[in-house]
């Protein structure tokens, strides 16, 4: 399976620290490395783009626990 990422882009808190919005995935294949962004990214101040890849937390999404059909809210029709 090909190395997969998140796309993400810095965004300032109110505290003055940072948090990273994932706004897409990345991921490798023979000619190099697949962007899909699923919104765009803002530019700061100086009018400059960042984006940030880390690696996927696929092993996250595995180990957690599957949605029983008692936990649905949603209303058959």
């Amino acid at each position: 399976m090909a190395n997969r990422f998140n796309v993400t882009t810095p965004r300032a808190k109110k505290d003055g620290g940072t948090f990273f919005l994932k706004i897409g995935v990345a991921f490798e294949n023979p000619k190099g490395i697949s962007v899909e962004l699923d919104a765009l990214p803002i530019a700061d101040k100086e009018g400059r783009v960042k984006l940030v890849l880390f690696p996927a937390d696929e092993d996250r999404k595995a180990s957690a626990p599957a949605a029983s059909v008692a936990d649905d809210d949603s209303i058959p029709f």
